[in-house]
């Protein structure tokens, strides 16, 4: 998550957008102890520390997608969208 708000920052001085962009890292404890006190908090715990993997080749090999974009690429498209 990290290099994805990193990428997502550069790409967006690179554009011109002056937008900040978080790329600080909260530890586990201090997650784990916030959850005792909020149910928002309490229900992203299983994904805390837990690395993730995007992989797009089934859909590349079973249903013949082909991605105009990368992910980077996909990710700064939608940000910008939102800003």
């Amino acid at each position: 998550m990290e290099e994805i708000a990193t990428n997502l920052r550069d790409d967006l001085t690179r554009i011109g957008k002056n937008y900040p962009v978080t790329t600080r890292v909260i530890g586990y404890c201090t997650v784990r102890f916030l959850s005792w006190f909020s149910s928002d908090i309490s229900s992203v715990m299983p994904l805390v520390n837990r690395r993730v993997n995007h992989a797009n080749t089934a859909s590349i090999e079973v249903l013949g997608i082909e991605y105009k974009r990368t992910t980077r690429e996909m990710t700064l498209a939608s940000a910008v969208s939102m800003i």
